[in-house]
């Protein structure tokens, strides 16, 4: 009883972290995105957030439970969300009008991140490179 317990926490943590870094993303790129919409610009961020939880509430246990198979550090949880936002960001800039194709490439960069090394993480944070 008590691992069933542990693991609906575990999964309603998973979801619930996934969801808050993935609206937040989600409407800085809207912000992004619509930038030059002027009025129209906060409905339209707040539609990228709302995309941004929906599409984290499948990336996110995706990543935690397939990917890096279970708990992380969280230095590691905050580099996942800063890669995405960069380079989902960059990628709104980049396209202008057609930015909102960012909701795209934002998650393959979270999954990039999860399992490419990266040199600024502590060593036991670093992923596992197999030959």
């Amino acid at each position: 009883m008590n691992r069933v317990l542990f693991r609906t926490y575990e999964a309603a943590c998973v979801i619930a972290c996934s969801v808050a870094a993935g609206s937040g993303v989600g409407y800085l790129e809207g912000l992004v995105v619509f930038r030059t919409d002027g009025v129209n610009m906060w409905p339209q961020a707040a539609f990228a957030a709302l995309l941004g939880m929906l599409v984290s509430t499948l990336v996110g246990p995706l990543v935690y439970y397939v990917l890096l198979r279970g708990p992380v550090s969280f230095i590691r949880f905050a580099n996942i969300v800063f890669v995405s936002l960069v380079v989902g960001t960059a990628t709104a800039f980049a396209l202008g009008p057609a930015g909102w194709l960012a909701w795209i490439v934002t998650p393959l960069a979270a999954l990039a991140a999860s399992v490419i090394p990266t040199p600024f993480l502590p060593r036991g944070d670093r992923p596992e490179v197999r030959s």
